[in-house]
């Protein structure tokens, strides 16, 4: 009888480490999933934000640092309202509601900080191009001749229809391309 009571008692004990195992092995699968999704919604946030840069800076290929410099160069002073040198994230955000493109203002505040890199609170033109840099859009190649172009209007997510949304004067002075 104690023989039996000590096999039980292991068995019991197996079943509770394998039970305690597959608990385990549970949680570590929805971690892994909730941050896949994580990292799926936020490059596609990321996307939003990159070709709502592309509507506001025009058809800059992200790839010709001279011509995203230029762009960014001719674009900044007309979002830069507040005319202190640096971008706030107020006029940021201003600045992408412009474009129609729709950014969860989550996802606007996220990458406005993340590029904020001395953390004052604004993005110099420096921290804005980085910016484009990043998230613009990258050229592909075309049909023709090796040629590259850039993204169409299908991969334009919907329109933003907030109520926040400001006049287009400052992109059409800036001389900014929609698609």
């Amino acid at each position: 009888i104690e023989e039996e009571r000590r096999l039980a008692a292991e068995l019991d004990r197996r079943q509770r480490e394998q039970d305690h195992a597959d608990q385990l092995a549970q949680r570590e699968q929805e971690d892994m999933t909730e941050q896949a999704t994580l990292d799926a919604q936020q490059e596609a946030s990321n996307k939003s934000i990159g070709i709502a840069m592309h509507v506001l800076l025009g058809r800059v290929p992200s790839e010709d640092p001279e011509a995203l410099l230029a762009a960014v160069n001719r674009v900044y002073p007309s979002i830069n309202t507040n005319t202190d040198g640096l971008l706030t994230y107020e006029e940021f955000e201003k600045a992408i509601y412009q474009t129609d493109v729709v950014v969860p203002e989550e996802n606007m505040k996220q990458a406005f900080h993340s590029f904020d890199l001395d953390q004052n609170g604004g993005l110099s033109t420096v921290e804005f191009s980085a910016m484009a840099a990043q998230l613009l859009p990258r050229s592909r190649p075309s049909s023709q001749s090796g040629q590259t172009e850039s993204p169409s209007a299908p991969d334009t997510p919907h329109k933003n229809t907030s109520h926040r949304k400001a006049p287009k004067a400052t992109l059409a002075k800036a001389g900014a391309s929609a698609f």
